[in-house]
């Protein structure tokens, strides 16, 4: 069991230091391994949701972060990451919900009442959508 963990641990640090280091497909199959050993651990999913955001692989980077939140659902950001994709994409009832979502987990993130506010102006929803 140890060195699984160790094994893990290995990988993910390989992750995170080949993410910092900007060699994205070497961080990306280390972030793979991680979650190959340990496909319950929330960071590696969010980091590697980071990553992909970063390399525009959107369609992948919003399935890491919805599996950020199926294994923690209050995981700090992860909502407001993925309200900004949505918003790229131009599904911005999508993202207006991952906004509101952040604000419920973390109502001092700032970025996500920054986030619904362009959205708002930028899109009109501001029009058609009322405050619960």
């Amino acid at each position: 069991m140890n060195e699984k963990k160790d094994i893990f641990k290995k990988n993910f640090n390989l992750a995170v230091t080949n993410h910092k280091n900007k060699k994205y497909q070497d961080a990306i199959i280390y972030y793979n391994k991680a979650i190959d050993i340990n496909p319950k651990h929330t960071k590696t999913y969010y980091n590697l949701g980071l990553l992909l955001h970063k390399i525009k692989n959107y369609k992948e980077a919003i399935d890491c972060f919805k599996k950020t939140l199926k294994t923690e659902p209050g995981f700090k950001n992860a909502n407001n990451n993925l309200g900004v994709i949505f918003y790229k994409l131009g599904e911005n009832l999508k993202a207006i919900t991952c906004y509101k979502n952040e604000i419920q987990i973390n109502s001092l993130n700032i970025n996500a009442y920054n986030n619904l506010g362009i959205v708002f102006y930028n899109s009109g929803e501001i029009l058609r959508y009322k405050r619960n």
